[in-house]
């Protein structure tokens, strides 16, 4: 199989987990490019999401890949983390981390993030928005923003999703935020990254060398053609 074989045929894989995810999900927000879910259990199998592992406490970046995914509150401070069997209001499986600043932002560096899922937790019935901020390789650049939503509390942590749906121009999310009430965690967070666009450019040298050997490659095949017929 050749390499833009392989590009495709990633591609596919990748936009098929999509539409599969997009098919049981509950959809909260979208535009032409990105989508954010409300996502039932186990949903996430449908997609090639990896655990996103924390590494430290307070939380401030996750190494990832090649690149980290950083992490801040409404003052810019990290997420302090607490033991997921206390408090009490915390329904996930996994880790979390608190903020009562009512702003969370989660940031990608150096990471062609195309999801990211998560699970929410409040220590009383509260609401919250969600917003994804998007570019692609052309400079374009754009956001997706949800109203206001509830069903979060001390007897629930529902999990969501952001997707790009548009994979076009190496379209990527750039950061999520989360602006939620009263004192809430987040946990159980998974990430889903694409190779279709981290290929490298051969270097000028390398193009002038491959241009050169093509050239000579003509030069041989002209003479021995001029042999033949003399």
């Amino acid at each position: 199989m050749n390499f833009n074989a392989t590009i495709i045929r990633t591609a596919v894989l990748l936009t098929a987990g999509l539409f599969g995810l997009s098919a049981h999900a509950d959809l909260i927000k979208s535009d032409d490019n990105v989508t954010i879910n409300s996502l039932p259990d186990g949903i996430t199998d449908d997609f090639q999401l990896e655990d996103l592992v924390p590494t430290e406490n307070p939380l401030s970046s996750i190494s990832y890949g090649s690149g980290s995914v950083e992490f801040e509150d409404g003052n810019g401070e990290p997420l302090p983390g607490e033991d997921p069997a206390d408090p009490d209001w915390w329904q996930g499986t996994g880790l979390i981390y608190t903020t009562s600043t009512d702003t969370m932002i989660v940031d990608f560096t150096d990471l062609n993030v195309i999801g990211f899922t998560f699970r929410l937790g409040a220590n009383m019935n509260a609401r919250a928005w969600i917003r994804a901020h998007y570019s692609d390789d052309t400079g374009d650049s754009g956001s997706v923003m949800t109203d206001w939503f509830g069903g979060i509390g001390p007897n629930s942590s529902p999990a969501y999703g952001v997707f790009v749906t548009d994979q076009s121009a190496c379209r990527k999310l750039d950061s999520v935020v989360i602006d939620p009430h009263f004192t809430w965690g987040l946990g159980d967070m998974q990430i889903a990254t694409s190779d279709a666009c981290s290929t490298q450019v051969p270097e000028p040298g390398s193009l002038g060398l491959l241009g050169a050997g093509l050239l000579a490659m003509g030069f041989v095949w002209r003479t021995r053609r001029r042999a033949v017929q003399l």
